[in-house]
């Protein structure tokens, strides 16, 4: 799935704060933004993945994932991409 840029020059990214308020984001956006979930908001790979699959489903695809938490540590960033991994 290609970023569906506005005019082939913007797409949105914003945060979401529920699967449900993903939706009215893209909705809202006619399609044209990034939706993004933050690992950190996960206690573990696993909880992140099916989550974060209802966000692929209601977003077709155009889920951005994120660290969060700020100053990331190598142990997260293999946590992020494990998940990413299941995601695609």
């Amino acid at each position: 799935m290609a970023i569906a840029y506005y005019h082939d020059r913007v797409c949105l990214n914003v945060l979401g704060g529920s699967v449900e308020n993903a939706k009215e984001l893209y909705e809202a956006a006619e399609g044209h933004v990034e939706v993004g979930v933050l690992s950190a908001n996960y206690p573990d790979v696993e909880s992140a993945v099916e989550d974060m699959k209802r966000y692929m489903e209601v977003l077709e695809g155009n889920l951005s994932v994120g660290l969060g938490g700020g100053n990331p540590k190598p142990e997260e960033v293999r946590n992020l991409m494990k998940i990413v991994k299941e995601l695609v």
